[in-house]
């Protein structure tokens, strides 16, 4: 007997399911369908179609019936989204401006629209695990947070662009039991930290990441920017009572926010941590922090900075398995070869974990580009991903010989052979292309590309994935040639 499927008949459900995912990767209109091809590809098709969703009155018709039928309580919305976006300049401002696109009549349609349906459509997102919302002040932000922090399953609030004005919206402290609370542009007055502090109070024992990119205050008396301590945004232990401790806290990533000492026993769990300074040569991170981290025991895997002070650089190296290390995020500071500083001892001591290095920021001056430095890198073999700026031709030619790009993308494939992506960029003098003319740079950029696709790999074909400078590149290579070439971007026919 014949198994051949027939005309018509219908496919095993594994075959349907395994079809639908790749169509999920590849074609996600295509997915959506699928639903309509029967009642089998619709239960299959269904979930994934309506997991992630966003809602914006932005260039989207389709919005005000995606409101009513989220409304409904009834609609695969309800079923299925665990992820949602409202973007920014989503919502119909409730204060109309004369900059507003929308006006009129279709304004006032819309917004009617909003005011009915906005809050019991989210209401409905009974599965709702997460969501990114980016805050106008002149929005409905209140009534948004007020029906999200209802929600029964919420994990991640990431709340962007939150430049709320005194007074900030209680409706922040109500979420609880969160997992990752990202916030951005959001004023720390001594009201907002109240609230920060109720709201974090909320999800002490379940909190992972937590990101704070705030504004900061500037106090002409001090003629600085307002400090603020991690250890500022939780309440304080009274009495008997053991200060708050976050022990489910892995990843903290923080913008102007000063860490010290006392900030250590909210960070036993920690594995990941990125500071960034607002301020040039300011230094967020005290000195007695890196000691009081070492002594606790924690060993982070994954650290993102400016510079390591020498503090930091003893820290690094009384333990093995950092896999993550990037410097330079903002680079103010002109610390003479500070890759010589660190990298010796730092890089020796993780050369059997680290997985990702980026010297992305750091001045010529402060990563050479030499045989000497790169010795120093080639130890790490495991290294996934490689980042660095390379000193123009013309800069310093008094300081250290540089090593020259014939000679090193041939050893980085051979002494790195499990380099997956490889992202190098010309460096004038200093940490950007600041005060240069758009000719010059386009003329360093220029020569750069010419010099990387010169380079010949007789002995060796790169592994890696090559990335060049923004508005340039990538770059595809060449078996026969044996060389790398920039692959131009073309545009799809008019």
């Amino acid at each position: 007997m014949s198994t051949q499927t027939t005309v018509g008949e219908p496919l095993p459900y594994d075959v349907l399911v395994h079809i639908s995912d790749k169509v999920y990767e590849t074609d996600f209109a295509s997915l959506c369908t699928l639903r309509l091809v029967s009642k089998a590809t619709n239960e299959i098709a269904e979930p994934k179609v309506f997991a992630s969703t966003s809602i914006s009155f932005t260039n989207r018709p389709y919005t005000p019936s995606q409101l009513e039928a989220m409304a409904s309580g009834t609609s695969p919305y309800s079923r299925w989204t665990t992820n949602l976006s409202i973007p920014e300049n989503a919502l119909i401002p409730l204060e109309l401006a004369d900059r507003d696109p929308l006006q009129g009549e279709e304004r006032d349609r819309l917004l009617a629209c909003q005011t009915e349906f906005l809050v019991p459509a989210l209401e409905s997102l009974q599965k709702l695990k997460s969501v990114k919302f980016d805050t106008s002040r002149r929005s409905p932000y209140e009534d948004v947070l007020s029906a999200l922090a209802r929600l029964p399953n919420l994990e991640v609030l990431i709340n962007t662009n939150c430049d709320y004005h005194e007074p900030i919206p209680a409706h922040l402290e109500k979420f609880s039991s969160l997992r990752h609370i990202a916030l951005s542009n959001i004023y720390l007055y001594p009201s907002t930290i109240a609230v920060l502090k109720r709201m974090l109070a909320r999800s002490l024992t379940t909190l992972e990441i937590f990101a704070l990119d705030p504004h900061q205050l500037w106090d002409p008396d001090a003629e600085s920017y307002t400090s603020v301590k991690l250890e500022d945004l939780f309440d304080k232990g009274t009495g008997t009572s053991p200060s708050p401790s976050l022990p489910a806290l892995r990843a903290l990533k923080v913008t102007g926010v000063e860490l010290a000492a006392t900030s250590i026993p909210f960070l036993r769990s920690l594995v990941k941590l990125q500071v960034t300074s607002l301020e040039p040569y300011s230094n967020d991170v005290e000195d007695g922090f890196w000691v009081a981290l070492e002594k606790s025991g924690v060993h982070l895997e994954h650290l993102e900075m400016a510079h390591l002070s020498p503090a930091a650089i003893k820290y690094l190296i009384s333990y093995e398995g950092l896999r993550e290390l990037q410097l330079g995020s903002t680079s103010f500071s002109k610390s003479d070869d500070h890759f010589a500083q660190f990298g010796p001892d730092v890089l020796s001591k993780h050369r059997k974990m680290l997985t990702r290095l980026s010297l992305s920021c750091l001045d010529v001056a402060e990563f050479r580009c030499t045989e000497k430095d790169f010795e120093l890198i080639y130890q790490c073999v495991q290294l996934d991903t490689l980042t660095f700026g390379y000193p123009e031709s013309s800069s310093e030619p008094e300081t250290a010989p540089i090593i020259p790009l014939d000679l090193l993308l041939p050893r980085l494939a051979e002494r790195l052979p499990r380099l997956r992506q490889l992202c190098i960029f010309p460096k004038p003098g200093g940490t950007h292309f600041m005060g240069m003319s758009r000719g010059a740079h386009e003329k360093i950029i220029s020569t750069f590309v010419k010099g990387v696709c010169d380079v010949h790999f007789a002995n060796t074909v790169p592994r890696f994935k090559l990335l060049g400078p923004k508005n340039c590149g990538p770059f595809g290579f060449d078996l026969e040639t044996r060389r790398f070439f920039e692959v131009k971007e073309t545009l799809p026919p008019t």
